[in-house]
């Protein structure tokens, strides 16, 4: 026999001891139900075995659980996914059962929780997900993914908490910090209202049309307007439930009677729009008549920008 055969044959007998101690292992584990489940190839697909004890125990605990929750082998296949989840993936378990996890959602949002199981490699990590939805409201949840070991197979713990409302409330409030730091640098006085005419916002110049505080109060019924140019057939109430309808008022001159100084006013008003194309209200403009004829006889006059999208 040459040196080379030896050698060789000596490599054959160390990797069929490896294999064979793998495999004693593995019964061992079985037989010692340390195996929840075993992935094996049947007709060239993948299928999912539950073995040990109850299969169902987990099964139960998961479907209680108010989360989508999913249990993942080492290459993150699904070995099981409770009916929240299958029902926010538009799936059944049946057909998720086996498959990758990050498959089941868009390209975009599979790499993301892709990222987050390598991240979980050893300790529970968590980031924020969007799942678009097209023409609806996009959802929102907070991934958590924690390293678990199934019997003699490292995996995955993965839960999905929605956390929509939560999102979009923190996007609404700061859309609202936005839309007052566009009104409080206003030189002009820029007053908001509500459906009902109710003001709900005014910056610091709005003090020289209104002395006092108007937050909660009618604008029509403390800045009474006398329109000029429509001989008293106008007032206040009727421009803001005209702007409410959808109609804008731009550059009209007008005469603040209770105005503590400045009398004279070119008004603006526009829709108020906080999402969408549903009107919320109205913001009015009003710049004192002296500064805003420039404006007008060059027409560059604007209002403050009403739409918060």
């Amino acid at each position: 026999m040459t040196r080379d055969s030896s050698s060789d044959k000596d490599l054959l007998v160390a990797d069929l001891r490896l294999r064979l101690a793998d495999a004693e292992e593995t019964l061992r584990a079985i037989r010692e139900n340390e195996v929840d489940a075993l992935v094996m190839r049947v007709h060239l697909d993948d299928e999912i075995f539950t073995i040990g004890g109850d299969p169902e125990s987990y099964r139960a605990f998961m479907e209680v659980m108010e989360p989508g929750a999913a249990a993942l082998d080492g290459c993150g296949r699904v070995l099981y996914a409770n009916s929240t989840l299958t029902q926010l993936l538009g799936t059944s378990l049946t057909q998720l059962q086996g498959e990758l996890l990050v498959d089941a959602f868009a390209a975009d949002t599979g790499r993301e929780i892709g990222h987050l199981l390598k991240e979980a490699h050893t300790t529970r990590q968590s980031r924020e997900i969007r799942l678009p939805r097209g023409e609806q409201v996009d959802l929102y949840f907070m991934a958590m993914a924690s390293p678990v070991q199934f019997g003699t197979t490292s995996g995955h713990a993965v839960t999905f908490a929605n956390v929509t409302e939560r999102v979009l409330n923190e996007g609404a409030e700061q859309r609202e910090h936005a839309a007052r730091a566009v009104i409080d640098s206003a030189n002009e006085a820029v007053l908001v209202c509500d459906r009902n005419g109710i003001i709900t916002h005014a910056n610091a110049a709005a003090s020289t049309v209104y002395d006092g505080n108007p937050i909660g109060q009618v604008f029509a019924d403390i800045i009474p307007l006398l329109f000029r140019d429509t001989t008293g057939l106008m007032q206040a109430d009727d421009m803001i439930a005209m702007v409410i309808a959808g109609t804008p008022v731009r550059g009209i001159e007008a005469t603040a009677v209770n105005a503590p100084k400045v009398k004279d006013y070119l008004v603006s008003a526009a829709p108020l729009k906080v999402s969408g194309d549903r009107i919320s209200g109205a913001v009015v403009t009003m710049v004192d008549l002296l500064t805003a004829r420039p404006l007008k006889s060059s027409k560059s006059f604007s209002c403050v920008n009403s739409t918060i999208a």
